[in-house]
């Protein structure tokens, strides 16, 4: 059965159960969603330089092992001091980045929702 049909026969059920019924049906939920505002702008080169900075120093960090990281860090007052306000600083992009993933898992939702609806409406070209 094409969409077209069954929705034409949905109608047509609702239609015929309002007046059975004697009151109006209370209509589906809205399968829409709302627009999210975001500004593209304040994700420019710098955002991706700070970002991949972060991941970089994630990266060059987990390849020591506990003594290797002990050697790198605690080198002098200086470089304790300097991890430290790294430390802070990857807690913090990586609280950022997971409210970014949020933001990523909820656009590939609403894409992969709208995809679905446009194969279950699309007619295959004819052969």
């Amino acid at each position: 059965m094409s969409p077209l049909n069954s929705q034409r026969l949905v109608k047509l059920a609702d239609r015929e159960f309002r007046q059975f019924a004697g009151k109006p049906v209370t209509p589906a939920p809205s399968r829409r969603f709302k627009a999210v505002n975001i500004n593209p702008s304040k994700y420019d080169a710098a955002w991706d330089r700070k970002r991949g900075a972060a991941v970089r120093l994630t990266a060059v960090l987990l390849r020591e092992d506990d003594a290797g990281l002990e050697r790198r860090v605690c080198e002098s007052d200086a470089t304790v001091k300097t991890y430290t306000e790294a430390a802070v600083w990857l807690q913090r992009e990586s609280a950022y980045l997971r409210k970014v993933a949020r933001l990523l898992d909820l656009a590939g939702g609403r894409l992969a929702i709208t995809l679905s609806r446009y194969a279950k409406n699309s007619v295959p070209p004819a052969s």
